[in-house]
């Protein structure tokens, strides 16, 4: 069981004891559990606690369902003792107005927070495999677009034969108007992932934000692009994502290879695209713009791919620095085609760009991405 199973499970049995647990406090609690690791219980239900007691009344019950999870005892204050004195680990926060004190307990800076807006090129294989968990536990909304098909609404065009169906129960007067209106579906998501030497670093949390979005949202295709087009949505499709991502990167015979994005980009629209897998879906582009082959190659590609999508969104790590300018001629030659150019650099901006993605899924008139760095483009 990984690590993610162990918390969504340890969630359920709280919420059945009548422990209030918010969804959003899961991932707090895999973020806890990186960190502190499972081999100390003590440290493991302090971290729970954190995350999921948010009322005195749920102590008692969360530390009864703790130890029949995980087998340890629970860890009570004893009555009438007095209240443990928490101190944080700075050197301006062991004293107050009146006085020193001294802490019975000192909490300490998580490094999740960092972790969570550090470039995910400087972080070593350690940190890096703790943000790749991180991004596991995000938790997706589908967006939603309108179908043709039309169902019973409260507004819309009248339904005449089912307001005459219903003025029957009336002696044939149509005291009420039925309607119909189009319904919603939801939208495709296509993700195109450059796999290439320069994208190395970002390769693995590319695939793994692919894999959690296919494990929160219906229509997730997955493909990535560099010397050639692999198209990896059923390797994804395993529950665990180490084997998804083993499969994944078995397929992938031009992993840490060249760049020749028009190219590939052209064959997606030229088969999987023109099917049907780009025709109103949110295409995602993840890329840092450097390519081989010539200009003029992805500018008709990315042309007929902005007919084909809804919307064309491109993560440029790149993007997230002051100083990055759109010069490389992959990158110039896209960028009149796209809908937005935001930066991907961290486990926190590409959290940000799942939730933006998403956003814009359910609607084509241009609307504010706070937070994103050069977000409208067009």
């Amino acid at each position: 069981m990984t690590t993610v199973e162990l918390a969504v499970a340890f969630a359920s049995r709280l919420r059945r004891a009548g422990v209030a647990v918010p969804v959003e406090n899961v991932q707090v609690f895999v973020s806890a559990l990186t960190l502190v690791g499972l081999d100390d219980p003590e440290l493991v239900g302090e971290a729970g606690a954190a995350a999921f007691v948010k009322r005195p009344q749920d102590i008692g019950r969360y530390w009864e369902v703790f130890g029949e999870v995980f087998g340890a005892e629970p860890v009570l204050e004893e009555a009438g003792a007095a209240p443990a004195v928490i101190g944080l680990d700075g050197p301006d926060d062991q004293e107050d107005g009146d006085g020193e004190f001294e802490a019975d307990r000192v909490v300490r800076y998580s490094r999740a927070e960092q972790l969570r807006h550090a470039d995910l090129a400087e972080l070593s294989v350690e940190e890096r495999s703790e943000a790749l968990r991180i991004l596991e536990a995000f938790r997706w909304e589908s967006p939603q677009r309108r179908s043709r098909r039309l169902q019973p609404g409260g507004r819309g065009q009248i339904d005449l034969r089912r307001t005459l169906r219903r003025s029957v129960a009336t002696l044939g007067d149509p005291v009420g108007l039925s309607r119909r209106d189009r319904g919603v579906r939801p939208r495709r998501m296509v993700f195109l992932l450059d796999i290439s030497g320069s994208m190395a670093s970002y390769a693995p949390a590319l695939l793994r934000l692919a894999w959690s979005a296919g494990r929160g949202l219906a229509g997730v295709e997955v493909l990535t692009i560099g010397t050639q087009l692999t198209r990896v949505t059923p390797a994804l499709a395993h529950l665990d994502p180490d084997r998804a991502l083993a499969e994944a990167g078995r397929r992938i015979q031009d992993w840490s290879g060249g760049t020749r994005l028009g190219d590939s980009i052209r064959e997606f629209t030229a088969t999987y695209g023109s099917r049907g897998m780009a025709r109103g879906a949110v295409v995602v582009v993840f890329s840092d713009g450097w390519d081989r082959g010539e200009p003029a190659e992805m500018t008709s590609a990315m042309g007929r791919l902005s007919r084909l999508a809804h919307r064309v969104v491109w993560v440029n790590p790149l993007a997230g620095s002051d100083t990055y300018a759109p010069l490389a001629r992959g990158m110039a030659a896209a960028l009149p085609f796209l809908d937005a150019l935001v930066a991907g650099e961290s486990v926190a901006s590409l959290e940000e760009v799942a939730r933006l993605i998403c956003r814009i899924g359910g609607r084509r008139e241009g609307s504010s991405w706070p937070g994103a760095r050069l977000a409208t483009v067009g």
